[in-house]
């Protein structure tokens, strides 16, 4: 109500007025009031709607925090597709720029591949291949970040459930840093974590090519998660095989590959056979293996464990070290029972072990351990690697495998020739002179198809093809092999001369 109303109204009704002018003001004081009295029910509908509102209210801003959510899910949505479309295309455009992986790469699929299609007597020769392969994957790694020749690789293998990636990131200084987990193993990059002075992921293509992540996104390690991965509708390893993450560590010169690939330890199949595959690849460029086994299970290493660890260690004489983790979740007491019931078990299949440690990778704190401690055993191995002269080593015993299998079949060539000679003159001796008859054509063919030549010139064409990879390798490391190559061709003619006389 107007304030000069009230007023108005005030002095009317006030005693000190003549009664006759208070009669005469009645009508507009009547008025007055009316209008009062309209003002009052407008008032009464404005509370009214007043608290409708209020109790509408809740509703409005519940509706509000879900449009602001689903805003939010949009745009972390378009950030990360973009983001994925830049991880793609920078993957894709990546290659590799050290001439000597691809020169390596196209004497495997060409000089050696024409050797090997021409010669037969290795029989694993399809082994022979994929080692070589192998040997180019770790190029292409080499190749790609030449900080990585400098280390010594160690293997960090076990079940999906024993903790890996919690384990590596427990030797990382910096506790903000750490690798993902939880992911699939099917669709887990392959991560090398290694010693450097700052914070750094570095991604590889199937090139050999090399991206750096957080240029991408300066929290790209935070997303590399199961659902990001899967957000991609294929698998993103097959563009990208593996990366490398770079952070302040104990050890300087070792570097420690997280493992995908492997089922859990007690899943009624066990290990695939593509898991052992993984395996083997890892334990072949890598210089020790530490097998972990979580501790929030039943404590025991599981058959198909102690299968693919004997499998594994057929293919190497490398180290192997057993990393009981989680021990925080053990008594004391019930850790020494577990640990000497698997040593007792590992030694009951000769699997041979350099120690094992019951260790937590949340406390980082090491309980107990036979033989060796997990740090003895890491230090014993922090020195600078020779990738190199071991990728040399492998080289050539691919090759010594090629000499033997091919001297081999000249030696019972050899005897298969002086055996038809002989049959030859057993013939001439018992009256079949006819040369021209198809028993002596039939001989001659034969002498044709257990030729010493041809195997002779496969010889050199292996000798020549190795020295081709040889040099493809140096080229990669910039430097002479350590290894000499002459090894394997003094032990062709030892072999020969003790063979032949």
């Amino acid at each position: 109500m107007p304030h000069h109303s009230v007023d108005q109204l005030k002095e009317w009704i006030s005693p000190s007025i003549p009664l006759g002018l208070m009669f005469g003001k009645k009508q507009q004081a009547l008025e007055i009031l009316e209008q009062i009295k309209q003002q009052l029910k407008s008032i009464d509908i404005m509370q009214e709607q007043l608290n409708q509102a209020e109790q509408e209210l809740p509703e409005l801003k519940k509706q509000l925090e879900q449009a602001q959510q689903k805003l939010a899910q949009l745009q972390r949505n378009l950030s990360e597709s973009e983001l994925r479309q830049t991880l793609i295309a920078d993957l894709l455009s990546a290659n590799n720029l050290n001439p000597g992986v691809r020169e390596y790469f196209c004497l495997l699929k060409g000089d050696f591949l024409e050797f090997a299609n021409q010669e037969d007597s290795l029989k694993d020769e399809a082994a022979a291949f994929l080692e070589l392969q192998a040997i180019g994957d770790e190029l292409k790694v080499i190749g790609a970040y030449p900080e990585f020749y400098k280390k010594r690789s160690i293997a960090i293998a076990g079940g999906f459930s024993a903790g890996k990636s919690e384990f590596i990131s427990s030797l990382f200084e910096d506790p903000n840093i750490r690798l993902p987990i939880g992911i699939e193993p099917t669709t887990a990059i392959p991560t090398y974590a290694l010693n450097g002075q700052e914070n750094g992921v570095i991604g590889c293509s199937q090139n050999g090519g090399v991206i750096d992540l957080l240029k991408i996104d300066p929290d790209f390690q935070q997303k590399l998660s199961h659902n990001f991965i899967r957000s991609f509708g294929f698998n993103l390893k097959t563009i990208m095989p593996f990366v490398f993450m770079t952070t302040p560590m104990k050890f300087e010169h070792l570097c420690f590959i997280d493992t995908p690939g492997y089922n859990p330890s007690d899943v009624a199949d066990g290990h695939t056979a593509e898991d052992v595959k993984t395996a083997q690849e890892f334990v072949q460029n890598s210089e020790a293996l530490l097998w972990l086994i979580g501790l929030d299970s039943n404590g025991t290493i599981s058959k198909s464990d102690l299968d693919f660890l004997d499998h594994a260690g057929q293919y190497s004489q490398k180290p192997l070290y057993i990393v009981l983790n989680k021990a925080d979740l053990r008594p004391y007491d019930q850790l020494e029972e577990i640990m000497a019931e698997i040593a007792d078990t590992l030694d009951d299949y000769d699997i041979e072990i350099a120690g094992i440690s019951a260790y937590s990778s949340i406390t980082k704190e090491e309980y107990l351990y036979h033989k060796q401690s997990l740090h003895a055993f890491l230090a014993s191995l922090d020195q600078p690697s020779e990738k190199q002269a071991l990728l040399m080593q492998r080289l050539f015993a691919v090759d010594e495998k090629y000499q033997r299998a091919i001297l081999r079949t000249i030696k019972e060539n050899k005897q298969i020739n002086a055996t038809l000679s002989g049959f030859k003159l057993d013939l001439l001796e018992n009256g079949f002179d006819d040369l021209s008859s198809d028993l002596y054509e039939k001989l001659g063919k034969m002498n044709s198809i257990f030729t010493i030549k041809q195997k002779e010139e496969h010889l050199k064409q292996l000798e020549t093809v190795t020295m081709k990879i040889v040099a493809a390798i140096e080229q990669v490391f910039g430097q002479p092999s350590k290894v000499n190559v002459k090894i394997g061709r003094r032990m062709k003619s030892s072999w020969m001369k003790n063979s032949f006389g």
